[in-house]
Order: C-alpha cells, then structure tokens, then sequence
C-alpha cells in the first residue's frame, strides 16, 4: 500500500517537473522569436489543407513573419507573414491527421490567398505562432 502511494507521488512529481519543463522552453522560443533570435520551431506543413501527406520542417523568423523549410531542403521555403496569410483556425490534432504524437499537437489552418494549408505545430507552440501571425480571422 505504501509503495503505490510512494509511486503515484513520484509519478505526480516527475509530471509536474516535465510540464514545468515544456512551459519553460516554449517561453524561451516565444521569446526568442519576438527578438528576432534563430529559433527553430519543428512542425508539419500540409499544403493544400485537404492532401493527406505532411511534410515535416522548421519555421524560422524572418524580416516579416516566418519562413517554413523542409526538414531535408526537398521543398522550396515558404514564406508565411501577416500580410500574406490571414488565421483560419486552430483545432487539436486526431488521429486522421496520422501524427506522429497528436495528443501534444495543435493543427493550425492558415488562408494563403484562396487556397488552404496546414500547419501542424506543438501546443506549447501555439501562442507564439499566433503572435507572429496575427489572429484576425476571414
């Protein structure tokens, strides 16, 4: 009895220890990126929005906005500002979506002048993405 309460307590520790860790390093990359630093934040493109296929990468900061790469350079970067791609929506990731861990994902549906397209970025993520990128939505 005794061991099972020692070992849920050490399970709730080393959760809180974790999350406190996630929350940690997300504030360091927003801060990053509001600075303008080389901060990689790893995600998923899926472009057009309904394709089936993701293409892992990073978004970097640049002069205005982002910029999405492939994570091999197979693709030509993407350049995602405010000016040029207006919030659609945010919902979390399930398992149609075939992520590799959906349950710490949020997809994020960005309008690219008429067409759709897809980024799948970590929640912890999610706020600074938003502050890049705007909220104003269609």
């Amino acid at each position: 009895m005794l061991d099972a309460v020692i070992e849920g307590l050490l399970g709730l520790l080393d959760g809180a220890i974790s999350d406190r860790r996630t929350r940690r390093r997300a504030e360091k990359r927003r801060a990053g990126f509001a600075d303008g630093a080389d901060v990689k934040m790893r995600c998923s493109l899926r472009r057009p929005a309904d394709s089936g296929t993701w293409t892992h990468g990073t978004l970097r900061p640049a002069a205005d906005g982002v910029v999405w790469r492939a994570r091999l350079n197979r693709d030509e970067p993407i350049a995602l500002s405010p000016r040029t791609v207006s919030w659609a929506g945010s919902r979390p990731a399930g398992r149609e979506d075939r992520l590799a861990i959906p349950t710490a994902m949020e997809v994020v549906t960005l309008d690219d002048g008429g067409s759709r397209l897809e980024l799948a970025v970590l929640t912890s993520d999610l706020t600074a993405l938003r502050e890049i990128l705007g909220t104003r939505r269609k």
